[in-house]
C-alpha cells in the first residue's frame, strides 16, 4: 500500500508540474508562504459501550457539547447525522451572550472517525474550528479520543481579542466538551457521575498547532463584483480547471452542493476529494476545506478579495492539515510546494486578470 501511495505520488507531482506550467504564471502574481495557528485541546476516555452506540449517542441524543456553569449548549437541529454535508447546529449563551454554533460532517467513516468544523455565515462571525471524534473498539468499552482546534486570527480588532479574551472562549469550549463527554460516559455507565468524573478539572492537554501554507495575490483593474461574479461561473470552468486536469472551480459557485466533488491531478491519478464551502461575504471573502478522505488529510483554501479604490486584489490561500504519517505528509507537500496548489492558481490568478481587463 505504501509503495502504491509513493508511485501516485511520484505520478501526480509530474502531473501537477505539467499542468502548472502549462501556462506561464504573470509577472505580477506574487507569493508568500504563512503559518495557520491554532489553539488544542485533546483529550481522551473511555465509554462502556461499542462504538457504533457511541457515534450514535453524539450524533443524536447527547450532541457534541455539555452544559457548564459558564455556558448552556443546545440542540437546536433535529435532523439525523449520517453522510458528509450534513450538519448540527446548537444555540449557546456563554456568559450572557447569545449565540449559534453550525458544525458541518465533512470526514466520515463509521465507527472510527468524524471530523466536523465550523460554518459560518461571513468571515468574522464566530470562531473557525475544528472538532474531531475518534473511536477505538477495546472490546467491551470504547476509547473516544477528542480534538478540538480553534484558529487564532492574527488581525483581529482590538476590541475582539479583549472580548475572548474576557470571556475566555477557548477554556469554555473545552469546559463544554469534557461535560458532554462526562454525561456520555453516565448515560452508558449509571454507575458513574459527571462531577466526579470532573472533580480535577480538564482531563485533556492544551496546546497549539501550526499548519504551513502558501498565498498567491495579483491586482485586477476591476471592482471586486466583478472579481467575485467570476468564481465558479460556466464560461471559466474549463480555463481554471487547466483543460480538466484539476476539477474545483464549480465548487465555487453560489449554488455549490455540499459536498461538491473536486479532483487535484488528471482523472486517473488524481486525488479525488470532497468541497466544504464554510463561509461565504458577498464580494469579499470564501472559505472552503477540500477534504481527501482516502489520505486522510484536508485544504483550507480561502479567497480573499481586497477593494482598492475601483480596483481589487485576488487573494488564493491554501494550508494543508495533513495527519501523521510520511506517505501522507508527502502526499500533501505535492498540494502545497511551489508546482502543487500554488502553482495552479497562479494561473488561476493569471486567467481572471486577462478576462476582466480585457472585458
Amino acid at each position: 500500500m505504501k509503495r502504491a501511495y509513493f508511485i501516485t505520488g511520484i505520478l501526480l507531482s509530474c502531473a501537477l508540474i505539467c499542468a502548472g506550467n502549462a501556462r506561464g504564471a504573470e509577472p505580477q502574481v506574487s507569493r508568500e508562504s504563512y503559518t495557520d495557528q491554532f489553539t488544542s485541546y485533546k483529550t481522551e476516555v473511555e465509554m462502556k459501550a461499542s462504538p457504533a452506540q457511541v457515534q450514535e449517542y453524539f450524533l443524536t441524543t447527547g450532541g457534541l457539547f455539555g452544559n457548564t456553569g459558564r455556558a448552556v449548549f443546545k440542540k437546536l437541529s433535529d435532523n439525523r447525522v449520517e453522510k458528509t454535508g450534513d450538519s448540527m447546529e446548537y444555540g449557546t449563551v456563554i456568559l450572557g451572550y447569545p449565540a449559534r454554533l453550525r458544525f458541518i460532517l465533512i470526514y466520515f467513516d463509521p465507527g472510527r472517525e468524524l471530523w466536523f468544523v465550523t460554518q459560518k455565515k461571513a468571515k468574522e462571525n464566530g470562531p473557525t474550528s475544528i472538532y474531531k471524534l475518534k473511536l477505538e473498539n477495546l472490546g467491551a468499552t470504547t476509547r473516544v479520543s477528542v480534538s478540538w482546534e480553534q484558529f487564532v486570527q492574527q488581525n483581529q480588532s482590538k476590541f475582539a481579542r479583549d472580548f475572548a479574551g474576557a470571556i475566555d472562549f477557548s477554556g469554555i469550549v473545552t469546559e463544554s466538551i469534557e461535560n458532554g463527554l462526562a454525561a456520555a460516559q453516565v448515560h452508558f455507565d449509571p454507575s458513574l457521575q459527571v462531577r466526579e468524573l470532573l472533580a480535577k478539572g480538564a482531563r485533556g492537554e492544551f496546546g497549539e498547532v501550526f499548519y504551513s501554507g502558501h498565498r498567491v495575490s495579483i491586482p485586477i483593474n476591476a471592482e471586486p463584483s466583478k472579481v467575485m461574479a467570476l468564481l465558479g461561473t460556466p464560461e471559466v470552468e474549463q480555463a481554471w480547471s487547466n483543460s480538466r486536469e484539476n476539477v474545483f472551480a464549480p465548487c465555487w459557485a453560489d449554488d455549490a452542493s455540499a459536498p461538491c466533488g473536486i479532483r487535484i491531478g488528471p482523472a486517473a491519478l488524481g486525488l479525488q476529494g470532497q468541497s466544504f464551502i464554510t463561509a461565504r461575504e458577498s464580494q469579499k471573502y470564501l472559505s472552503a476545506y477540500w477534504v481527501f478522505p482516502q489520505q486522510k488529510f484536508m485544504v483550507w483554501v480561502r479567497v480573499f478579495i481586497e477593494p482598492d479604490g475601483k480596483s481589487s486584489r485576488l487573494v488564493l490561500d491554501s494550508a494543508v492539515y495533513p495527519t501523521p504519517g510520511l506517505i501522507v505528509n508527502g502526499l500533501a507537500g505535492f498540494l502545497i510546494d511551489s508546482q502543487g496548489l500554488p502553482g495552479i492558481f497562479d494561473n488561476i490568478l493569471s486567467d481572471a486578470k486577462q478576462r476582466l481587463e480585457k472585458s
